[in-house]
């Protein structure tokens, strides 16, 4: 199960730096709520978060990130299909080394089209922040 939750956040990540808001979107269970710090932010249709992933890509371009990865460092145990997945979140600038750019907290459900993101709690922990934390006003 880690494995494969780790490949899936990789291909996540991926779909945010390769533009692919649509398909990003479609892996969220709608309302979606993102708290970011102490602030919440719900999303109503895939394609009002498709609008915050673009500008999340626009900060992290602009700062000269080439690769955003991903590292899980724990995984709830699974309760009536339900659980929550620590994810460290990793800007790549071209010629330095991996920099962190969020924590987040995902809260992931089992449904019949695979896992979906329920929910999500992001802190921004790097300089970094400024930029993606004006993505969402």
């Amino acid at each position: 199960m880690y494995n494969s939750i780790g490949n899936l956040m990789e291909w996540r990540a991926g779909l945010i730096m390769s533009g692919r808001f649509e398909d990003l979107a479609r892996e969220h269970l709608y309302p979606m709520p993102i708290y970011i710090g102490t602030k919440r932010h719900t999303f109503s249709t895939p394609q009002a978060i498709e609008e915050t992933y673009r500008d999340i890509r626009k900060g992290l371009v602009a700062a000269g990130v080439e690769k955003l990865t991903t590292r899980v460092t724990a995984i709830e145990v699974p309760r009536r299909g339900r659980f929550r997945v620590w994810v460290d979140w990793h800007a790549h600038r071209k010629g330095e080394g991996p920099t962190c750019v969020a924590l987040s907290v995902e809260y992931m459900r089992a449904t019949l089209n695979g896992l979906r993101t329920e929910m999500s709690d992001v802190k921004y922990c790097d300089s970094l922040d400024v930029a993606l934390a004006s993505a969402h006003g």
